[in-house]
């Protein structure tokens, strides 16, 4: 529903940068939530609530804490597309809020 640009090369080469350089833990979460969701393999899909908790998480600390705010509307962009996949629209609607303000 909803998709964010990503340039995938600049994503892997900012995985290898200094911690506070990287992407920010959420977008990083929301990245494997969206692979444990689409993997073919069941041990993959059984981590799915538990990346779901994890990137809700981390979405709160980075807005808790402003730490870098574009990987933070990335990952609330991926999130709510994520749950307006599930059906969950409550949700969905929640987080889109959140990424606009």
């Amino acid at each position: 529903m909803f998709h964010s640009a990503f340039n995938i090369p600049r994503f892997y080469a900012r995985l290898t940068l200094p911690p506070a350089k990287r992407p920010h833990p959420a977008l990083v979460y929301m990245m494997y939530l969206y692979g444990c969701q689409s993997s073919p393999q069941q041990s993959l899909r059984n981590l799915e609530s538990r990346f779901y908790e994890i990137a809700q998480a981390k979405i709160a600390q980075g807005i808790r804490e402003a730490d870098r705010p574009l990987d933070i509307v990335r990952a609330l962009t991926l999130m709510s597309s994520y749950l307006f996949a599930k059906e969950w629209y409550n949700l969905g609607y929640n987080f889109v809020g959140q990424a606009v303000r």
